[in-house]
């Protein structure tokens, strides 16, 4: 056995085939200078603790069959052969001789495939020794390590052909753009430039050419068409925007290493949306949302922090908060606004509420204080305002009415439908009926005493000065017609009167 070679990718049965050779090629007469005598063994014990029975070739439960001398022995299923002559003795085959010529019972190892499992099935008795298992495995384990080798070169010819490539490019690119290749070379790799660095001041905006330009500009490379071509390559790309800042760069970074360094802060390209006067929180917060301004979940989640409220004191200075649906439902200023793709939420409310801050004056004050309102009483107001007017000449007429309810004491509540209708707007967004039913009471100004909780919408300028600048009447109810025509009213019978001539 020791003089047979074992491949490291030979299944199990071939194993088995080269161990039946090598027992065929011993029995060929010729091979052997003298016949093998007959070895006198004592009676095995089959499993079932008797001793094989002479005779017929019976087979004992769990045990083997073995023939009767004078017989040559049957060729077992796995197609070995053990044919003798007729005088030889045949060897009990549930015994098998060790390499130390040790006798002893064969027992299949735990690494062989038992009956039921696939695969063609072993020589009954016959075991390989425990040093041709270990070769076995040397040899499966030299043959891994042959692949992973195999697979590193093929790496490395791959690394070396990307190589290539790249220089055939900055070949033919520098001879079609005139410029000397070393300096391209060196724009890419870098392998003969200073470590100096230089500061360079990077206006806000710069789209990738622009950024390679500037580059260039201050020496930071040498060949700016040439990079743009390799930039394109290495996709950067033309729309991504450069945020402005300081930084200091070096000619030993290359250009993509100073790429990388001021792409940290690109942003994704801009995006310039109109909110229109009356949009809510929800509304402004969709549509930034859909147009990957940023995620909903993150403004509201700015929204929910105390940075911005802390940041302005017309929010700070709002003590019921928790009261409302969003403390910022009415501060969130309608206008035309330009953003980055992929903006930081804190960023993109700051601008709503930074133009409400520049159009509220020092006039708005003193009008507040005239009307002894506070700013939020205001913007409440004018939330109103925005939603019940048609247009902006009716809502200093209306803002008479409403604040000629709201002095009188005739009148407990302003009956504004547009506060019931903001409540059905955010239903769906409210977590629990409890905190709807909560808000209701605070918004519903059928219910609600005065003005509701918090504002309604965002209004917009001529929202908010209609509401400081009231008209001077005495009437108390209005409507309109479906053609958005305002019919106003002293008393309760006048106005039934104005539903029976405009309505029905």
């Amino acid at each position: 056995m020791s003089d047979q070679k074992y491949s490291p990718n030979d299944s199990y049965n071939e194993l088995l085939r080269s161990y039946s050779a090598a027992q065929q090629r011993s029995a060929v007469p010729g091979r052997r200078e003298t016949p093998p005598q007959p070895r006198n063994y004592p009676p095995m014990q089959n499993r079932g603790g008797q001793a094989p029975q002479t005779g017929n070739a019976s087979v004992p439960q769990g045990g083997h069959a073995y023939p009767q001398q004078g017989q040559a022995q049957k060729r077992p299923s796995s197609g070995i052969s053990f044919d003798r002559p007729n005088n030889e003795e045949v060897t009990p085959r549930n015994y098998r001789s060790d390499s130390s010529g040790r006798v002893g019972t064969a027992r299949q190892p735990a690494s062989m495939p038992s009956a039921g499992q696939s695969g063609a099935q072993p020589a009954e008795g016959f075991v390989p020794s425990e040093e041709m298992l270990q070769e076995i495995k040397r040899e499966k384990k030299n043959a891994k390590k042959k692949k992973k080798r195999a697979m590193r070169r093929r790496s490395n010819i791959q690394s070396i052909l990307l190589v290539a490539l790249v220089l055939v490019f900055v070949f033919v690119a520098s001879m079609m753009l005139k410029i000397p290749i070393m300096g391209c070379v060196n724009d890419l790799l870098a392998t003969d430039r200073t470590n100096t660095e230089i500061r360079v001041e990077l206006p806000e905006g710069l789209n990738v050419d622009q950024v390679i330009d500037l580059l260039a500009d201050k020496g930071l490379i040498y060949s700016g068409p040439f990079c743009k071509l390799a930039a394109k390559i290495l996709d950067y790309s033309e729309n991504n925007i450069y945020e402005g800042g300081t930084y200091n760069l070096s000619p030993s970074m290359g250009l993509e290493g100073m790429l990388n360094l001021l792409s940290a802060n690109v942003k994704q390209g801009t995006v310039t949306l109109t909110f229109p006067e009356g949009y809510t929180v929800d509304q402004i917060i969709a549509k930034l949302s859909e147009n990957k301004v940023a995620s909903a979940e993150a403004l509201y989640e700015a929204m929910d922090g105390n940075t911005l409220i802390e940041k302005y004191d017309f929010l700070l200075a709002i003590e019921d908060r928790n009261d409302r649906y969003s403390v910022f439902e009415g501060y969130l200023f309608p206008d035309t606004y330009e953003f980055y793709v992929g903006d930081d939420p804190v960023s993109v409310l700051s601008k709503f509420l930074d133009n409400f801050a520049n159009h509220w004056s020092e006039e708005y004050d003193e009008n507040c204080i005239k009307l002894g309102m506070t700013v939020d009483e205001i913007v409440t107001l004018a939330s109103i305002l925005e939603k019940e007017a048609n247009d902006s000449q009716q809502m200093p007429l209306i803002a008479s009415i409403l604040f000629n309810r709201i002095r009188s004491t005739s009148f407990a509540f302003i009956n504004c439908d547009s506060t019931n209708t903001y409540l059905e707007s955010i239903r769906e967004n409210v977590p629990s009926q409890e905190l709807f039913e909560h808000l209701t009471v605070g918004y519903d100004t059928y219910v609600k005493t005065g003005l509701p909780v918090g504002a309604i919408c965002n209004p917009g300028a001529d929202a908010l000065y209609a509401a400081m600048h009231p008209e001077n009447t005495d009437y108390y109810y209005f409507l309109h017609d479906a053609n958005g025509n305002i019919y106003v009213a002293r008393t309760a019978e006048e106005h039934e009167a104005n539903i029976r001539d405009h309505l029905n």
